[in-house]
């Protein structure tokens, strides 16, 4: 379990933020997720504590160093000129 207190520390240690903004931000990672408050999956509120992963987690042989370096990995990316001549950068598909 982590306390709110300690994920307002470690995401926004040097800036005020209000305990309502973790809530909105817990919400926005559950409906990425799939998961929800009523029937959760994956975040368990604990309320007036903070949170707990529960979520089932397998392993499928790849580690944690393979994934940082996938996700690390910058996209292609083609550049145009806008009107204004300055290069911009635009994904592969086109889109942007």
């Amino acid at each position: 379990m982590v306390t709110k207190d300690e994920i307002l520390n470690a995401v926004w240690h040097d800036t005020a933020v209000e305990e309502n903004n973790l809530t909105v931000q817990v919400s926005f990672l559950r409906r990425a997720l799939g998961d929800s408050a009523i029937a959760p999956q994956f975040v368990l509120t604990v309320p007036g504590t903070g949170y707990r992963f529960i979520g089932v987690v397998e392993n499928r042989g790849a580690t944690v160093k393979d994934a940082i370096r996938e996700s690390a990995a910058p996209p292609d990316v083609k550049h145009r000129s806008n009107l204004e001549g300055n290069s911009r950068g635009w994904p592969e598909n086109g889109l942007g």
